[in-house]
């Protein structure tokens, strides 16, 4: 074991860890991780995991032709006029009849037709006839009208859950309605967690401030008062609840003194660990730096581990400690697997947001997801300057809100950044991401910012973007080309982007901000929802009012641009521009085509100029516009500097 009295300060002059930066760290720790295995669960556990295997329907929905409407199953060519009424067929019962040309029955939504029904008329489209057990029909319906094909909501054979898929309650209700009990989905890693320090003590420890006279406490659930040179531990807890919140189970082991070296060596070098089976994930706090007491280094080192990393390039949390560990499976196997060991440094601030940053990450693809495992940064306008620090990028925590005056996001410092003060948290949703530098960053710049994953707050509260944007079917696989990288520079010019998304209820919206804030060039100046089927003069407003926005260099408009009779967004933009570029429609087509399935509906592109503002068309399909950007951005850029130098003339 480590004597940790062999070692003075005076011996210890230099890291012999080199410093990386944060991007090469997280590369580090995904190429150590390994996805872990299946475990079938009832759909009320399934919410939160991450689907093990594709999900197919084993039934077509519905199974048979049912109706749309309250209202009367006819066959169709008798017209108006007097039908008799044969039956009365309610939602979970089949028809028992056969129809005649001059007979209907009454029928209820959702209920099977009679086998040689062709339409339904509708409740309001009938009244009741002065014959007895006879209705009266005022119209002529065609065939299928207000009838649900066999398979028209769920084909037999279709994709409902993708692999690697978030189970959110919707694919419980997808599941549920093929009849499923239980989803396979992967194991949720278990994560022990290790608290160091001499001067930390637990809220039910018995070491208390002598106090001269009894007084009731304000609070009754408070722990004694500590001696003034103690703690209370709060990163223990804190990392609990971090570990809970993305849906892995805790395990506490409390706190080790920096005394204890033989204690932590034992910890560290796997003996505890290969008793405490199957814990995936080790994360300490504390004993990572410098010091003699930082002690947690000196018994990875010292173990049976590899340590990858001992120190990156940010503020805060420098010294995080990242090491792997070959565990022999049990005592009957001879299989090993790697244990992930993340020591964080034993500020609070620095451990939340180097948990933030590595350990989270670490346990989404643990748990298996598919999609990009950082959470993707979006630019946000500084409120106030921000000092730089001449050495390291900063993670600076911010409160991010939607400012409608500005069409923009906005970023505001919460107060002191020290690494020791945890209240800086208190209102922050995001990270901003400061690059190293002299100076200051100014008011009004535009950063990176990285959202943080708390998934208790309300979605709807602060009109953020993309940490709270996407409610449903967010769980994509992200485009992870786009590097979310800290740049040295800062980003002062870049394509201002409006999005028009005529969508079904505008529900690329708050994906299509990800996207978009995930785009190293691109600015989300604003962003318009207006729904599926909007009247032509609606669409042509929308888009004359964002052309003449500020800051909003190019429009795409989302959807609306198929050859269906409500699909009119290609003609609103050819009314609005007064030059087309039909070589950038074609290529921006095809390249959209190319990310498509191959059974998407066709759909029309349309690019060109008002004389201000870039505007085009785009399909609503997220792949299709993310492929766009991808092989189209710098045309676009380029496109965008030429009208603007026609402006200026």
């Amino acid at each position: 074991d480590f004597d940790i009295m062999s070692t003075t300060a005076s011996s210890v002059t230099e890291s012999p860890y080199p410093m990386i930066s944060v991007d090469e760290a997280v590369k580090i720790v995904l190429e150590n991780t390994r996805v872990l295995g299946p475990q079938s669960v009832a759909l009320s556990d399934a919410v939160g995991r991450y689907a093990y295997e594709d999900v197919r329907a084993t039934r077509p929905l519905p199974a048979m032709r049912t109706s749309v409407m309250d209202g009367y199953a006819v066959i169709t060519g008798g017209g108006p006029g007097e039908y008799k009424i044969v039956d009365r067929i309610l939602a979970g019962h089949r028809a028992q009849v056969t129809l005649s040309p001059s007979s209907a029955a009454y029928i209820t939504t959702g209920a099977p037709l009679p086998e040689n029904a062709e339409a339904i008329v509708k409740i309001e489209d009938t009244k009741m006839s002065e014959k007895e057990g006879h209705v009266t029909v005022l119209n002529n319906p065609s065939k299928g009208e207000y009838v649900r094909p066999v398979g028209s909501d769920i084909k037999m054979g279709a994709l409902l859950i993708s692999k690697g898929d978030l189970i959110t309650p919707q694919s419980i209700g997808l599941a549920a309605s093929i009849g499923l009990k239980s989803l396979t989905v992967h194991r949720k890693p278990r994560v022990a967690i290790l608290s160091t320090g001499d001067e930390l003590m637990t809220q039910n420890s018995t070491e208390k401030k002598e106090e001269k006279d009894d007084k009731v406490a304000l609070n009754s659930s408070a722990s004694p008062i500590p001696q003034p040179e103690k703690l209370f531990d709060s990163n223990g807890p804190m990392l609990h609840a971090l570990v809970q919140s993305i849906g892995a189970t805790p395990i506490p082991l409390g706190i080790v003194k920096d005394t204890e070296a033989g204690k932590i060596s034992k910890i560290i070098s796997g003996d505890l660990l290969q008793s405490l089976q199957p814990v995936d994930v080790l994360v300490t706090s504390g004993g990572v730096s410098m010091g003699d007491a930082d002690i947690v280094k000196k018994a990875l080192e010292g173990g049976r581990g590899v340590v990858h990393f001992g120190r990156m390039r940010m503020k805060p949390g420098k010294p995080t400690t990242f090491a792997t560990l070959s565990i022999q499976e049990n005592s009957q196997s001879e299989i090993k697997r790697n244990r992930l060991i993340f020591s964080l440094p034993g500020n609070p601030v620095s451990c939340a947001v180097t948990f933030e940053l590595l350990v989270a990450t670490c346990l989404r693809k643990l748990s298996g997801s598919l999609q990009a495992p950082r959470e993707p940064t979006f630019l946000s306008k500084l409120t106030t300057p921000i000092k730089m620090d001449p050495f390291r990028p900063e993670y600076h925590r911010v409160r991010v809100e939607w400012d409608a005056s500005q069409q923009a996001l906005t970023a505001t410092s919460t107060g002191r950044q020290a690494s020791s003060c945890l209240l800086s948290f208190r209102n922050a949703n995001a990270l901003l991401l400061v690059p190293k530098g002299e100076g200051v960053v100014k008011a009004g710049m535009s950063l990176p910012t990285l959202p943080l994953s708390n998934p208790y707050e309300s979605k709807t509260s602060a009109l953020l973007s993309p940490s709270s944007g996407p409610l449903v079917g967010s769980h994509r696989k992200h485009n992870t080309k786009h590097s979310t990288s800290l740049k040295p520079e800062l980003i002062e010019s870049e394509i201002g982007l409006g999005i028009l998304d005529v969508t079904n209820d505008g529900f690329l919206s708050g994906d299509l901000r990800d996207m978009m804030g995930r785009i190293q060039g691109v600015n989300l100046r604003a962003n318009i929802s207006i729904g599926p089927k909007p009247t032509h003069k609606l669409t042509k407003s929308y888009l004359n009012l964002l052309s003449k926005t500020p800051g909003v260099d190019m429009i795409v408009v989302f959807g609306g641009n198929g050859f269906g009779e409500s699909d009119r967004s290609p003609e609103a933009v050819k009314e609005i521009i007064t030059k087309d570029a039909p070589a950038l429609s074609i290529a921006v087509g095809e390249a959209a085509k190319s990310a498509m399935p191959n059974n998407s509906p066709p759909f029309r592109t349309v690019t060109g100029s008002d004389g201000c503002t870039l505007i085009m068309t785009l399909p609503g399909n997220l792949a299709a516009v993310g492929h766009v950007f991808d092989r189209a951005l710098v045309i676009f850029a380029h496109a965008c500097k030429e009208i603007s130098k026609q402006l200026s003339l």
